[in-house]
């Protein structure tokens, strides 16, 4: 069975680089440059799995993942923060039942 993801990330290489693993691991891919861009291919596209960048500018993964909460709730325990930012705090999402970042 294929699963669709979807990968957001302002860092194109890295977005690239993930999807191809995946792509690699027999997914679906489709990728987002931010958050506004993701929320469209939400509106437009099912996806089983969200991987986000936690750090982007505008529209950060923490907003974003809020969002997808509010109107895709059955994502929420199926996305997962990718970040290499030290300023990310352990147990981010935790609260709202979300992923956590260790």
């Amino acid at each position: 069975m294929m699963h669709r993801v979807l990968v957001v990330d302002d860092d194109h290489d890295l977005a690239v680089l993930l999807g191809e693993v995946l792509t690699y691991e027999n997914c679906e891919v489709d990728i987002a440059a931010n958050g506004m861009e993701a929320m469209d291919r939400l509106r437009t596209s099912d996806y089983d799995a969200v991987l986000c960048d936690l750090m982007m500018p505008r529209i950060d993964g923490e907003v974003l993942y809020n969002d997808v909460v509010r109107d895709y709730p059955f994502l929420a325990n199926r996305f997962l923060f990718v970040t290499g930012s030290r300023r990310a705090r352990p147990g981010l999402a935790t609260s709202s039942g979300g992923p956590a970042i260790n």
